[in-house]
């Protein structure tokens, strides 16, 4: 009598499991059918699109940029080249955005079409501030310190912008020129470098060889101090001076070409 009930169990469970199995694997052929049938579904919307784009002409045909200073707008056309004669509903707008946000100068950049033909880019760029110069190469920075992109040597610096060396001196530049913007110091002296010295103070040199030596706090008194000396010097005895030591805001001391 025990052993039957056994045999009857053992069968009982045998069939529960076929019967568990059998729903699996039909969930499973659903599924399967499912994604072949929406991927059909997707493939032939997509062969609708392309039809009918083709057909009346909304295709990728054309390229309006705003906001270019600094990149070559053939960079761009060559990064989207492989999109030409693409639907313009199809066009990968997210992706496209990313390989033009690689560009070094890019900062951000918004991309629409006007639905037909044309692929519409508004690029914002970063805005350099001053020149980093390191290791014999120097690189163009914004006002955070950022570095946006070597200097090509074969052009001149553009906009005049002032050259910082030394550790950190890219990260703390935009206090100091706001006070040199602020007095006019560029205007009034002509600079060829500005030097960051043991990442605590700033010396600036003229293209004349004059060195200044700034306070390492009062910076502003300390170029004020600078300017109110050369407006009470004649131009022969500042031209002899080769060094105005401030770094002391109550005192300055002066280093003339004789000494």
């Amino acid at each position: 009598m025990s052993r039957n009930l056994n045999r009857k169990w053992f069968f009982l469970i045998r069939r529960r499991n076929i019967i568990y199995l059998f729903i699996l694997f039909l969930l499973l052929l659903v599924f399967i059918l499912y994604n072949f049938q929406k991927n059909n579904i997707s493939n032939i919307f997509i062969n609708i699109i392309h039809n009918f784009s083709k057909n009346f002409e909304y295709q990728y045909k054309n390229l309006e940029i705003s906001g270019l200073e600094n990149i070559d707008k053939e960079i761009i056309k060559d990064k989207l080249f492989k999109y030409f004669n693409s639907p313009i509903f199809l066009l990968p707008l997210d992706k496209i955005s990313r390989e033009i946000s690689e560009l070094n100068w890019v900062q951000s950049v918004k991309l629409t079409t006007d639905y037909k033909d044309t692929l519409i880019i508004n690029i914002h760029e970063y805005n350099p501030i001053g020149i980093y110069s390191f290791n014999n190469k120097k690189f163009y920075f914004d006002k955070f310190g950022k570095i946006i992109d070597q200097v090509d040597p074969n052009f001149t610096v553009k906009d005049n912008l002032l050259v910082f060396e030394g550790p950190l001196s890219n990260l703390e530049a935009y206090k100091l020129l706001n006070i040199i913007y602020d007095l006019n110091l560029d205007k009034i002296i002509k600079i060829k470098k500005i030097i960051y010295v043991k990442k605590r103070r700033w010396d600036i040199l003229t293209n004349k060889g004059v060195k200044i030596l700034l306070a390492e706090i009062h910076l502003k008194k300390s170029i004020k101090n600078f300017l109110i000396i050369k407006k009470n010097l004649s131009k022969s005895k500042f031209n002899n001076i080769i060094k105005f030591d401030l770094r002391d805001s109550n005192k300055t001391i002066l280093t003339y070409k004789d000494d």
